[in-house]
């Protein structure tokens, strides 16, 4: 399981490979499901803009309802607190998981 690293100073940051470090934001969505398209453009706007245009937020408001569209905020600004968290302690993972595509 990963944890802290304690095989170098405190604020030495490993730099991860560009190649392999996932780009949330690159790509279109223009060849996504429209469902599919429209959580995607909040989710991007939400995490990188730290806002969601009016626009962005009525067509997922239309498309998931208020509860929804509550839900998904929630799980975004969760998910977010927990890479914050993790770089904090610089929490690494093990080396031998399962790499994603």
């Amino acid at each position: 399981m990963g944890g802290p690293r304690t095989d170098r100073p405190r604020g030495g940051r490993e730099r991860v490979d560009d190649r392999r470090r996932p780009r949330f934001g690159s790509g279109t969505v223009d060849e996504l499901p429209a469902r599919e398209a429209c959580l995607v453009s909040y989710v991007r706007e939400l995490i990188e803009e730290h806002a969601v245009s009016d626009s962005t937020f009525e067509a997922a408001r239309d498309r998931y309802g208020e509860t929804g569209i509550t839900e998904l905020t929630g799980t975004i600004g969760y998910y977010a607190m927990l890479a914050c968290v993790l770089n904090a302690v610089e929490v690494v993972p093990d080396a031998d998981r399962p790499q994603l595509p």
